[in-house]
């Protein structure tokens, strides 16, 4: 049995950035009047999380995106640091606040620098795992979204009859397939190319982030949880991440922080 676990929009940060303490405090009243901890919360739930990862030490631990909240090489540095120290392998895709929504070309290639490919696919035991770079499907240009799809096909395609678990920071949709459109979702028809790859797989489950709330939407032909940020208790999210179970299929629970 393998252990997989799944984090996703820790926004970890700290206002000992200058960069970041003056972005705060130019949009937020609260923060510079001191009134409010909010990024504080996201950084030391973070560090919760990791604690757990260094004590439990599960096989593989995804991390959806939105990892670090301003897109500064300091938060993709400090990050890494302190990931590192778990001495756990961890997997990554980007998120909008980690590489821009478009995506950003330089903050591509410093997300890369850190993490190496936005998207991957690998076997673990009998399952495919498949990390997709949503910054490139979601506002983006026609040829960067081209190039994702075919590249997702292959991935799929080389799983042959193997369960896939895929993994993504922007979600298919939240309730159902033919929502409308909107900032929380991949937009339609690209939304439907997609599954209709996914489909051809035997059997898959999707996870996703970026919504910061746990949902478990349905669908004919795949399983999709979008799961909770790491974030405090800011408006009405509750922290939490997933422990997924690997054996004969695909198990998962919430564990909130």
């Amino acid at each position: 049995m393998k252990h997989v676990w799944i984090v996703a929009d820790s926004h970890f940060t700290s206002m000992d950035f200058p960069e970041v303490r003056d972005f705060y405090q130019a949009r937020d009243e609260r923060l510079k009047d001191g009134q409010s901890n909010a990024v504080q919360n996201w950084h030391d739930n973070f560090l919760r999380f990791l604690k757990r990862v260094k004590n439990e030490r599960p096989d593989r631990v995804v991390d959806l995106g939105d990892c670090i909240n301003n897109g500064t090489s300091g938060e993709l540095e400090y990050y890494r640091e302190v990931v590192n120290k778990t001495d756990v392998p961890f997997l990554h895709v980007p998120g909008n606040h980690d590489v821009g929504e478009g995506p950003d070309p330089d903050r591509i290639r410093q997300y890369e620098k850190c993490f190496g490919e936005p998207h991957w696919a690998f076997d673990l035991e009998a399952f495919r795992l498949i990390g997709v770079n949503t910054s490139c499907l979601w506002k983006s240009s026609d040829e960067l979204i081209r190039r994702e799809l075919d590249w997702l096909i292959k991935a799929v395609t080389d799983a042959r009859d193997k369960p896939i678990m895929v993994f993504m920071h922007v979600p298919l949709f939240r309730k159902h397939a033919d929502e409308e459109n909107s900032f929380h979702v991949i937009d339609k028809p690209l939304r439907h190319e997609i599954i209709e790859i996914l489909s051809a797989a035997s059997a898959v489950h999707v996870y996703a982030g970026h919504t910061h709330y746990f949902e478990e939407p349905e669908h004919t032909t795949l399983a999709m949880t979008i799961v909770p940020g790491t974030l405090s208790h800011y408006r009405d999210w509750r922290p939490g991440f997933l422990k997924v179970k690997l054996h004969d299929d695909i198990k998962h629970e919430i564990e909130w922080l």
